[in-house]
């Protein structure tokens, strides 16, 4: 989710790259100043898959681990002893039946102490809704800022983990969604809609939230946070200019996951969409441009034991 700041940055150094136009009209000033606000981005997109892990939300990373999930994360590090008739799966059952299931399952891959190798495909797709202004001073902002949207899907990250560590000292529990979570807590008053299947000899597990909106840089919603990484947003972000005003709104972010016979998880995919609009200012002007865009944080993993 760090991607979808630095397109606000990269939309605030557009805005002062045409502000400045103002002042000088030479065209090879004009291509220096593109390339300064492109370099700009990369610095603040730049850290990798620690950055992204270091800047998930404001999770309980002390939640405690439920009972279910440590019950689980024993039966799935018993190296495929567990059968599947010891696994009572809610195919086409109630939504708080599939949550419990889901929470039960995904936190027990968190606590995971069995030897894994994980591989994780992430990234962000975005796309630019509106500016306003589009243009000023005959430059057109949306055309400038389209090819510095942080579309970095997919970027690739192996681990391996044993005894829940990797040899760097990335723990699996980070290196999962909702990274700052030791467990994971879905309220089924949170989730639209919640299924399970059967698939193969195991069960595809999916849920999907509600949206959840809210104004500020401290706005986090409580339902995402449960499972997903979400946005951390300050002033500082944001400088030199001013966030006169930000909403953000999690549209329904959506968690799968494919549990295999022995109770361990053979893949996740999530898929969390987010839309921010936002107004910018520079120094105590009142003038500034607003931005409405949306971005979609993906990840997918696969499990080998």
């Amino acid at each position: 989710m760090k991607k979808i700041i630095a397109l606000l940055l990269a939309l605030a150094m557009i805005f002062a790259f045409a502000a400045c136009k103002g002042k000088d009209d030479n065209k090879d000033t004009t291509a220096d100043s593109t390339q300064g606000a492109g370099a700009d981005v990369q610095d603040t997109q730049a850290g990798g898959e620690d950055t992204t892990a270091a800047e998930a939300p404001s999770g309980d990373s002390t939640a405690a681990p439920s009972e279910g999930g440590s019950e689980a994360a024993t039966q799935g590090q018993q190296g495929g002893t567990q059968g599947s008739a010891d696994i009572n799966a809610p195919v086409n059952g109630s939504k708080a039946d599939i949550v419990a299931f889901f929470n039960k399952y995904a936190t027990a891959m968190k606590q995971y102490k069995g030897k894994v190798t994980v591989k994780r495909v992430q990234g962000t797709t975005s796309k630019i809704n509106s500016l306003d202004p589009n243009k000023i001073l005959g430059v057109d902002l949306v055309a400038k800022a389209e090819p510095l949207l942080p579309n970095d899907y997919p970027k690739t990250a192996t681990q391996t983990f044993n005894g829940g560590k990797a040899a760097d000292g990335t723990t699996l529990a980070s290196f999962l969604p909702a990274s700052k979570r030791a467990a994971y807590n879905v309220n089924p008053a949170g989730v639209k809609s919640a299924s399970c299947v059967k698939q193969g000899n195991g069960w595809k597990v999916s849920i999907t939230l509600v949206v959840e909106s809210g104004e500020g840089l401290t706005f986090v919603p409580t339902h995402h946070g449960s499972c997903f990484d979400t946005l951390s947003l300050t002033p500082d972000d944001f400088k030199p200019f001013n966030p006169k005003s930000t909403k953000v709104t999690y549209q329904s972010g959506t968690f799968t996951f494919v549990l295999r016979a022995d109770g361990t998880l053979a893949s996740i995919s999530v898929s969390e969409p987010a839309n921010v609009v936002c107004r910018l200012t520079f120094g105590n002007s009142n003038v500034g441009i607003d931005a409405d865009f949306t971005g979609t944080w993906k990840q997918d993993f696969t499990f080998t034991y």
